[in-house]
């Protein structure tokens, strides 16, 4: 189904204020036969790709990505990225396969970020989901703020513990004008609740 092995990779995040790896994201490759890596991206957007084949292999990414997290330093977190398409998909208190995946990893939930992608596409019961994932010990992150589908409503619906710039806004802030006063106000705002605004 697809033209390679899936592999987790790690991207790291910095901490503005010491210099230092805070955390890591883990992201989807795929492997070719000659070695080399292809990020599995396209096939999340291409509509053709089977949603089980997906959904597969989504979770052995996960997987992968929580097995060799053990490895890393203890002051580390990892951060997981959660679709609001498989959240749909989900029986009304289904357990969530990402919550069993963590539980069987032994690794502790408040080292986890579920970073909730694709705002526009989400459900009803994200809000639920969410409240489940703290609910777990785990930390929440919405991506890309700013792009696309990003809707301030959803962001206060779901108070993020982390929030992530799409890099297009933080690069027109950092030239002045109106988005410069969005990010000034976004930054306000996180002072207040306790969110931590990163830019990727």
């Amino acid at each position: 189904m697809f033209n390679g092995h899936p592999l987790a990779v790690f991207q790291p995040f910095i901490d503005t204020a010491t210099g230092r790896i805070a955390g890591v994201e883990a992201l989807a490759r795929l492997r070719s036969a000659d070695g080399r890596l292809h990020s599995a991206g396209p096939l999340f957007s291409d509509p053709k790709t089977p949603p089980t084949a997906l959904r597969r292999l989504d979770r052995e990414v996960r997987e992968q990505a929580l097995t060799r997290f053990h490895e890393a330093p203890q002051d580390w977190f990892l951060s997981l990225n959660i679709s609001p398409r498989w959240i749909s998909r989900l029986r009304p208190e289904q357990a969530l396969p990402s919550l069993k995946q963590l539980q069987r990893s032994g690794i502790d939930p408040a080292r986890i970020v579920f970073e909730i992608t694709e705002l526009g596409g989400a459900s009803a019961r994200l809000p639920g989901v969410v409240e489940r994932y703290r609910e777990a010990g785990a930390r929440i992150a919405i991506d890309d703020f700013g792009a696309g589908y990003s809707q301030l409503d959803r962001v206060l619906a779901l108070q993020p513990d982390i929030l992530k710039l799409d890099m297009r806004l933080f690069q027109q802030a950092a030239r002045g004008g109106p988005s410069s006063e969005v990010v000034k106000a976004l930054a306000q705002m996180a002072e207040k609740t306790g969110c931590w605004i990163i830019a990727e």
